[in-house]
């Protein structure tokens, strides 16, 4: 059933993306150590996800692509600048 499929994944990015901001937040009091990052690999792991998912919506035609083109634009974007912060 694809209304099931879209609701899974649609939970699923709203996980990835969560993670993302969350792992940030609180990797950031380890600055600029080890810890710090760890938790921002993680956030870039979630990032990448987040765009996986994104485009496997747009592949099987879950979401309008009005809709979803700028998602994933952001989405790409976010990975662009987490590795800056790994440096």
């Amino acid at each position: 059933d694809l209304s099931k499929l879209v609701g899974d994944v649609a939970s699923q990015v709203q996980r990835s993306l969560l993670s993302v901001q969350l792992n940030i937040a609180e990797g950031y009091p380890w600055k600029p150590g080890a810890k710090w990052r760890q938790h921002l690999r993680i956030a870039l792991g979630s990032a990448l996800e987040t765009s996986d998912i994104l485009h496997f919506m747009l592949e099987v035609g879950a979401v309008p692509r009005s809709t979803i083109l700028p998602l994933i634009q952001e989405s790409k974007r976010s990975i662009a600048l987490l590795p800056g912060l790994l440096r």
